[in-house]
């Protein structure tokens, strides 16, 4: 009778033994297939950004070409036409009239070149942090009405009526001049860029306590609902006229740099194609 108690006893214990080993290799089973499970999902996720990553790699190729070769065909166009103007004038005996004609095209192609050039330079400082600015106290009623008779005198074969609505009295910033004229250039050629012919600008100035607002209305082209979150990107050329594009699509992304880096803001708003759009520079006045 003991023996069997003994022998009861030690089945027991092995019976125990067996129980506890098995909820051991439960527990460490559902740990490895808890294991295996977080792998499978890092490896998903793994392959997953690494085939997003390589879709961002060829679009980046992709738009590195595009660009490339929109440069290279942007700065090639007036390089093409100072060489045509050039052979013309070496190799044909021209009467002054035509002379001069050509004399101009060439000063014209080189000053679109030199305009291209300092554009993708003011790009390369603007996105390095290297945009150096000189600012000083200012007259942006003067500066306007600088920027619309150079306007005027630039389209008065195409008939474009510029208005503009700015008080007498002066409006006092503080900021670079220079950098705020080409801001008030830019946003005025893209109004006239997008009318046709005995179209419409007007060119709107007013003040508050704190900010000075221009608003640049043009009644023309207008911008795609698509297009307008990305109007300030470089190297974007929105649709904004019949004309075929020109230039490299920087002097907004560059204009708005300029405000940004003079404590301003820069917004445009459409309502679609066909409707006109108005860009809005906000900048903070100088103490009195």
């Amino acid at each position: 009778m003991a023996r069997l108690t003994a022998e009861s006893d030690a089945l027991e214990s092995e019976i125990e033994a067996l129980r506890k080993a098995h909820l051991v290799l439960v527990r460490e089973r559902g740990e490895l297939e808890e294991r295996v499970r977080d792998l499978t999902e890092a490896l998903a996720r793994a392959c997953a950004e690494a085939s997003q990553a390589r879709a961002q790699t060829d679009q980046a190729n992709r738009m590195s070409e595009d660009l490339l070769s929109m440069v290279s065909h942007e700065l090639r166009t007036p390089l093409q036409g100072m060489l045509s103007w050039s052979q013309i004038l070496e190799r044909v005996v021209l009467d002054p009239a035509r002379a001069r004609h050509a004399t101009e095209r060439i000063v014209a192609n080189i000053e679109s070149q030199t305009r291209m050039l300092d554009e993708l330079l003011d790009l390369s400082r603007a996105l390095s942090g290297k945009l150096v600015l000189n600012p000083d106290r200012i007259d942006l009623a003067q500066l306007i009405r600088n920027t619309v008779d150079a306007a005027r005198s630039a389209t008065a074969e195409k008939n474009v009526s510029i208005e503009v609505e700015v008080a007498d009295a002066p409006l006092w910033i503080r900021a670079d001049p220079v950098r705020i004229e080409q801001v008030l250039g830019t946003l005025a050629n893209n109004a006239l860029d997008a009318v046709d012919t005995d179209g419409r600008v007007l060119i709107e100035c007013v003040a508050d306590a704190t900010h000075v607002t221009v608003r640049v209305h043009d009644w023309g082209a207008g911008i795609d609902a698509d297009e307008l979150p990305h109007l300030f990107e470089p190297f974007r050329l929105a649709r904004r006229s019949r004309k075929p594009h020109q230039g490299l699509g920087l002097g907004l992304p560059i204009a708005r740099r300029i405000v940004e880096l003079s404590a301003g803001e820069m917004s445009v708003r459409s309502e679609g194609l066909g409707y006109g759009a108005t860009f809005t520079l906000r900048l903070p006045r100088a103490d009195e």
